[in-house]
């Protein structure tokens, strides 16, 4: 079977069937006015001058390309029969079924393929743009920072000939694998933007087509991946320097990176399609035209990805030093249980030892008593307080010796902090 063939078909038929006239489009609701933007969507014009308008164009020469962006607030799934008919006038081919589905946020990024209406292949990608949030107040960065939250935007989006349809969902917020919290979308202002001066930048350079004008945009949304797997290994490095010159042990940051990092592999994993170099049919969206951008998305995806398995095995390696900590801090409290356990045994031991020296010839108060006996009692006490206070007394100074050495340390991790520029190791 051809693979390729559906894609050149859908290619063939949008150089065949150029996007409907602004004319041919009164009777759809959201352009009755001639302004093609609507509560539930708007409408952006991609021309191959490299200019964009937000109102009606004159698409006579079929090589202007219809941005729909769904609202994530108005377009739930339930409301994607109604809103079908407004916006299948622009997107010739589109679906329930697709767009039911765009409206609807994927658990994990991903393709998938559709057959549309007239026949050819319509190819959905759920992706996601990245953001990292810190806890911690801007003026206390400077100190060691604990790792914060993964903030996920979710995009859905499908290219059809002539026209990109998106929806960008409510923001999903994460503290290492466990949602935390949800947000409303911001929206595609920042993206269409940057996409805009790329269009522009590049007009006359690519004779680019719908699947392209959305590439630009998972390629935007990809640019936020290795920034986010920097600032992890920020959080992990920070977390490091803890774990030497902090003054406990904490084992929750290093699992919440642990669980960051998964989920962020987790995601991208279906975003990294083999076999994209020799075929470009395997791209997100079809059918694509532009193999240097196809390219240039699949090394940021491989980056972050491979900035993840560093940071896994950077991960596994603080683990080991995790536990060689929990272990040396064991080894402390049992060591000071064990000081405790000695002045005790040393307070019964040594009257132990000289009364059973002495035994039972010795006299004891209450009996007939002779002047020897007398001094014998009087010896054997005097021996066991003064053995009893001497050895008390060495182990109280040899505690004194390791509290100073503890002191000592305590001092020197201090400086390595006011070096290190951290403050709040507590």
């Amino acid at each position: 079977m051809d693979q390729g063939r559906p894609h050149q078909d859908q290619a063939e038929q949008e150089d065949r069937h150029p996007p409907p006239r602004q004319a041919d489009r009164v009777g759809s609701p959201a352009v009755t006015d001639g302004d093609p933007s609507g509560d539930e969507f708007t409408v952006t014009w991609w021309h191959s001058d490299g200019s964009v308008t937000c109102n009606g164009v004159d698409a006579s020469s079929g090589r202007s390309l219809a941005w729909i962006d769904v609202s994530a607030a108005s377009g739930t799934p339930e409301r994607a029969e109604a809103m079908l008919p407004q916006v299948e006038g622009l997107c010739p081919g589109l679906t329930l079924e697709v767009l039911a589905d765009l409206l609807a946020p994927d658990s994990i990024p991903g393709t998938h393929d559709y057959v549309s209406s007239t026949g050819f292949t319509l190819r959905k990608v759920s992706t996601f743009a990245l953001e990292t949030r810190s806890l911690q107040p801007a003026e206390d960065r400077d100190d060691f920072e604990r790792p914060g939250l993964i903030v996920m935007q979710p995009v859905e989006m499908v290219a059809g000939p002539g026209w990109l349809l998106t929806c960008w969902h409510g923001r999903s917020v994460y503290s290492g694998i466990d949602l935390v919290g949800r947000e409303p979308s911001t929206g595609a202002e920042a993206s269409l933007r940057a996409v805009r001066e790329r269009w522009s930048t590049d007009a006359g350079t690519a004779r680019r087509n719908a699947a392209d004008l959305g590439l630009l945009v998972v390629e935007e949304l990809a640019l936020t991946y290795v920034p986010t797997m920097r600032k992890l290994r920020e959080w992990l490095e920070a977390w490091e320097i803890s774990l030497f010159v902090g003054r406990r042990t904490e084992r929750q940051p290093v699992a919440q990176l642990w669980g960051s990092i998964a989920l962020l592999r987790r995601w991208l994993t279906p975003l990294n399609p083999p076999g994209l170099r020799q075929d470009i049919n395997k791209a997100w969206l079809v059918p694509a035209s532009d193999v240097a951008l196809c390219h240039s998305i699949d090394n940021r995806i491989d980056r972050a990805l491979e900035a993840g398995g560093k940071l896994s095995d950077t991960l596994r390696s603080s683990f080991h030093m995790l536990h060689g900590e929990i272990e040396q801090a064991a080894r402390k409290t049992h060591e000071r249980n064990q000081q405790t356990v000695e002045v005790l045994a040393a307070v019964f031991l040594i009257p132990t030892l000289i009364v059973g020296f002495f035994g039972a010839n010795t006299w004891l108060p209450g009996q007939r008593a002779t002047s020897s006996s007398m001094h014998a009692f009087e010896f054997m006490a005097a021996t066991i307080v003064l053995l009893t206070l001497a050895t008390v007394a060495w182990l109280l100074l040899s505690r004194r010796a390791e509290r100073r050495s503890d002191r000592e340390v305590e001092e020197e991790l201090a400086e390595m902090r006011r070096i290190l520029g951290f403050r709040n190791l507590g």
